[in-house]
């Protein structure tokens, strides 16, 4: 069976050709089992867990997995209903047993329901649901734990109501066509069950026993009851090291004279198994087919409303349907609407529910032949709420924040808002000063630009109808610049904080902290900032430093210390600046593309000179080839603001050059020509000095010639 049932996992149904909500199978087609198997033998040998749902074909075996889940486990008795499939599970772990309930949606298998700590009086040998009554009977425990009671289980509260105590535990128990209750008992006798007072009548002693759990049910089709005898070893066999079971297939025909038992075949795998139910006709066939067109109407989020659906003009079986049909409708099991129609009319009839909430909505007809398939729709009724809000994005230009955001569009569950109850309150970080009544999905904010650093963000609320829905928070912005000089070496634990990570190609390998960074040579564990590598895609990722001010006319010299994780699998790596914290405006290039190859830390530096006075950011770009080996920043630092006066000419080591506010001073020794020249090449001073001449200049560049001497000079 392992080998099936691997096979089968890869090919379990999407849509559920077993739910009672479908018609009969063909006649002459092959009955097919479903069943909740919980232990096989080769799971035990080969240690494996595959409960779930299987199918089997009554005439010969042929196990097809439909859906594993360790929670779909019937060990405590299980039976599908009218609208889900409910199993107890009963594990054992030796000091204490645990209970669970379970009710599982069976066209998809998500899991409905779950009650824990089921009492031990709720387990049952084998259940039965019978669609007349809508109640779940079965075999429990009595409430003694030493003996057995007939009785029904409320599925919403998992509690057991017992009828009658039972002499003999049953091993299987079903509900005919008719409504009827058969059961057989572990002794083997078919018995016949009084489904109110519990009246238990011998039918026929079927020549079985079993000696442990089982199931069974009854085909809707043939009146035929198949049940599972099963047992197991009392010790563990030596050669395979475990408790072998043993099952077995057998059917009884229920219309025959003769009660007799017959083996269809054995469960190679020796399957234990409960749960069992077999699909068939979801009405009679004078009863009354499917309502057809059904729809709710519940206007601007009202509880009032109608329901709308036409009643058929023809029988679940074809035929021609007429006179006074009855119909009932629920929402979410509570009554919605109920009256007579006339078959082939539409019914418009009011519709009421308590609260706002998604309903599923279920509509059923019926007449003396029976009550017909149901009609189903899901739908939410009263006031949504809408939407979360996205992308609440910060910017900053001109002395103040713009932050915009998208308003929602339609609602969370597909009902009615309305978008004129929707406000917003915005407050803003780090100082917390806040703004109520918002209405539209911008606002702008002037705030100055401080000397010192400070992080700015935004947390945006919406309210609906007076009620908070969601706060979502903005990007955050820096405002102003870091003191120079300035370093950091990524001991702290928010040293990234003031960094901006982006991850362009979105492969989520992305710049990170790292605290225990190796370093082989020097056998040592360093905090750094680290690009890890992806195994498919190139690296296109940013680490972009806090913002700094650079005054134009001065130079700042960056420095950092670099390694890769192994030599063997260079890292590449450009260093760009630029005045927001993105990708796309790092375009100043400080240092282009180089590998790193150490795999202890290098130090590597570059000039800064910029062109004109601002804020910028200094952006670190992992660049390099998928699969590489990790790229680490063990620190990185900028100076303060250096000279501004440079040599671009080697000469008469008797003349001096300096920049002063507002002014340059040129000292020499002796009588030399000097003149000074603009960026644009314009001759804005010229004469001779012998001692200190200081000529006033607008701030700017300049380059001073004075006798064999060139300096580049800024003035601020």
């Amino acid at each position: 069976m392992k080998k099936i049932l691997t096979a089968a996992i890869t090919a379990a149904v999407a849509a559920n050709p077993f739910s009672p909500e479908v018609a009969a199978q063909t006649d002459g087609t092959a009955t097919e089992i479903y069943v909740s198997v919980y232990h096989a033998n080769s799971w035990v040998e080969h240690n494996l867990e595959e409960v779930g749902i299987y199918r089997f074909q009554a005439d010969r075996y042929a196990p097809e997995l439909i859906m594993q889940d360790p929670y779909l486990d019937a060990s405590g008795g299980g039976a599908m209903t009218d609208d889900f499939y409910f199993c107890t599970a009963e594990l054992n772990y030796g000091s204490w047993t645990e209970i669970t309930h379970y009710g599982f949606d069976p066209e998809t298998w998500t899991e409905r329901m779950r009650l824990t700590d089921g009492s031990p009086k709720a387990v049952a040998m084998d259940l039965a649901y019978d669609p007349q009554t809508a109640k779940l009977f079965g075999c429990f425990n009595n409430d003694n734990g030493d003996g057995y009671v007939f009785g029904t289980l409320n599925i919403a509260t998992g509690e057991r109501f017992g009828i009658a105590d039972l002499d003999t535990p049953w091993l299987a128990c079903s509900v005919d066509r008719n409504g009827e209750l058969y059961a057989i008992d572990m002794d083997g006798v078919l018995l016949k069950v009084d489904k109110v007072y519990g009246t238990v009548s011998p039918l026929a002693d079927l020549g079985v026993k079993g000696s442990i759990r089982s199931t069974g049910a009854i085909d809707p089709r043939t009146n035929l009851f198949y049940f599972v005898i099963s047992s197991q070893e009392a010790q563990a066999d030596p050669e395979v090291g475990y408790r072998r079971s043993f099952s077995d297939l057998y059917s009884v025909d229920l219309t025959a004279t003769d009660l007799t038992a017959t083996h269809m075949y054995e469960f190679s795998d020796g399957e234990v198994m409960g749960g069992m139910w077999i699909p068939g006709p979801v009405a009679a066939a004078d009863a009354p087919a499917a309502p057809e067109n059904l729809e709710v109407t519940f206007a601007d989020g009202s509880l009032e409303g109608t329901i709308e659906f036409t009643i058929p003009a023809r029988t679940f079986g074809g035929d021609g349907l007429d006179g006074e049909i009855s119909y009932l409708a629920r929402a979410n099991g509570a009554l919605l609407a109920q009256g007579k129609g006339m078959a082939g009319t539409k019914v418009n009839a009011p519709a009421r529910v308590a609260e706002a909430a998604m309903y599923d909505i279920e509509v059923t007809l019926s007449n003396a032949g029976g009550r017909s398939p149901k009609a189903k729709l899901t739908r939410w009724i009263g006031h949504d709420t809408p939407k979360a809000i996205t992308e609440v994005t910060l910017t900053y230009a001109d002395g103040k924040f713009v932050l915009t955001w998208n308003a929602p569009e339609e609602s969370e569950h597909g009902g009615y808002y309305d978008p004129s109850l929707i406000s917003y309150s915005v407050k803003r970080n780090p100082d917390g000063a806040t703004w109520e009544g918002v209405t539209e999905p911008r606002m702008e904010d002037a705030v100055e630009m401080t000397p010192q650093l400070t992080v700015y963000s935004y947390d945006v609320t919406m309210n609906y109808d007076g009620r908070v829905i969601q706060t979502v928070s903005s990007n955050v912005w820096r405002l102003g610049a870091m003191t120079l000089p300035w370093t950091t070496d990524f001991s702290a634990e928010n040293a990234l904080d003031l960094f901006t990570v982006i991850d362009v190609n979105g492969d989520r390998a992305e710049w990170y902290r790292e605290w225990e960074w190796w370093i082989d040579e020097t056998e040592e564990l360093v905090s750094a900032a680290v690009y890890p590598y992806s195994s498919t895609k190139s690296a296109d990722d940013w680490l972009i430093t806090p913002p700094m001010q650079f005054e134009a006319g001065n130079s700042y010299t960056l420095s950092f210390e670099a390694m890769v994780m192994s030599s063997s699998d260079p890292e590449r790596l450009k260093v760009s600046m630029g005045q927001t914290p993105s990708a796309e405006a790092m375009t100043i290039t400080l240092l282009e593309p180089f590998e790193l190859t150490s795999m202890t830390p290098q130090t590597y530096t570059a000039k800064i000179s910029p062109e004109a006075t601002g804020v910028y950011y200094i952006g670190f770009h992992a660049c390099s080839d998928p699969f590489r080996s990790g790229l680490a920043l063990k620190t990185i630092a900028v100076s303060a603001a250096e000279s501004g006066t440079e040599a671009i000419e080697a000469g008469n080591s008797g003349v001096e050059v300096k920049a002063n506010e507002g002014s340059i001073a040129i000292t020499a020794n002796h009588t030399v020509a000097y003149s000074v020249v603009t960026a644009d090449g314009r001759v804005c001073a010229s004469g001779t000095v012998d001692g200190t001449k200081e000529i006033a200049l607008p701030a700017g560049i300049y380059i001073v010639i004075a006798g064999e001497s060139a300096s580049k000079v800024a003035v601020r």
